[in-house]
């Protein structure tokens, strides 16, 4: 399976400086975890949400800035970028946490390290050509920010992963992204149970391929899985959504980043992206199915798995992605 083709932060052109506030470090653990880790919890939630609006703004105006073939307008976006994770990165350094999620604080303070020093080697292209050739080295480091945000999150608890970059097991409810995409009326769902897999494919491709948007760059999906949840809001649910190597869950989906069929290239004609999912019913029946393309994955597969899982790595299997 290829890398995500990153939306947001991944395709950037972010003026940093390499030394900044993600400089790595360990941080402090509590010595008294039951009086402290809600306090961890509000200040991560808090900071990880300013991080979100953040990365949103600075999204926004890259997404129009490249699309316009304007590389000082993607760095100007990018900058509103920067300044989220650097005080993203001080947020954390304030917080205390519980001893069994200092590692994973340290590891996210890392990552975004990580993240900003690649993001800054991006930012020496000179032009867009040689700046997009850059992105799978950029998108590798926010798949490891986006990883350890998730990580932390299941250690200190709190509410479900900010907009901004979601989890890579269960996907974030919490999203700005306001879709075109009505409710559906079927005769296959009933009070939040999905009852027939095969039917339910068939209206997901639909409104996938209808509302895949390549200049919606605040969603890993191009939009496709905010308007699978506007047709269906039962997917709004948290749970209801999960990454592509996790089962899907009955009335749910596995599989929700759009990829690049070659991660070593930007996508393209010969390149495509496409999101690869699959499923389940209420009886455990499982469907699966694929959108693919260039510039947005928008034509419809219906894809046969072996008797297995009931994910969207299987489909990204059966579709020879």
């Amino acid at each position: 399976m290829g890398a995500p083709r990153i939306v947001g932060v991944g395709i950037l052109v972010v003026g940093l400086a390499a030394c900044g506030g993600g400089g790595g470090g360990d941080v402090a653990a509590t010595t008294s975890p039951t009086t402290t880790a809600v306090g961890a919890v509000e200040g991560f939630d808090a900071a990880d949400q300013a991080y979100a609006t953040a990365f949103d703004a600075g999204s926004a105006d890259v997404a129009a800035a490249r699309k316009a073939g304007n590389l000082a307008g993607a760095q100007a976006g990018g900058r509103k970028i920067r300044d989220g994770l650097f005080a993203y990165d001080a947020a954390l350094r304030t917080l205390t946490f519980p001893p069994a999620a200092t590692a994973k604080a340290t590891t996210l303070i890392t990552a975004i390290a990580d993240a900003i020093a690649a993001l800054d080697a991006q930012n020496t292209a000179t032009d867009l050509a040689a700046y997009q050739s850059a992105d799978p080295t950029t998108g590798s480091a926010v798949r490891e920010l986006i990883a350890a945000r998730a990580d932390l999150r299941d250690a200190v608890g709190g509410a479900p992963p900010a907009n901004g970059g979601s989890s890579t097991t269960v996907r974030a409810t919490t999203s700005t992204l306001v879709t075109k995409q009505q409710p559906l009326d079927r005769p296959y769902v009933s009070s939040g149970t999905v009852n027939d897999a095969s039917a339910w494919l068939t209206d997901l491709l639909s409104v996938g391929a209808a509302n895949a948007d390549p200049a919606i760059t605040s969603s890993d999906s191009l939009g496709i899985v905010e308007a699978w949840s506007g047709a269906f809001p039962l997917l709004t649910t948290s749970g209801r959504v999960v990454g592509s190597s996790v089962e899907a869950p009955a009335g749910g989906v596995s599989g929700f980043t759009v990829y690049a069929k070659n991660d070593k290239e930007p996508g393209s004609a010969g390149n495509p992206l496409y999101l690869a999912f699959a499923v389940k019913d209420s009886a455990g029946r499982c469907a699966a199915g694929a959108l693919s393309g260039f510039p947005a994955p928008t034509a419809q597969r219906t894809l046969t798995l072996p008797a297995g899982p009931c994910t969207g790595a299987a489909a990204t299997t059966a579709g020879d992605f």
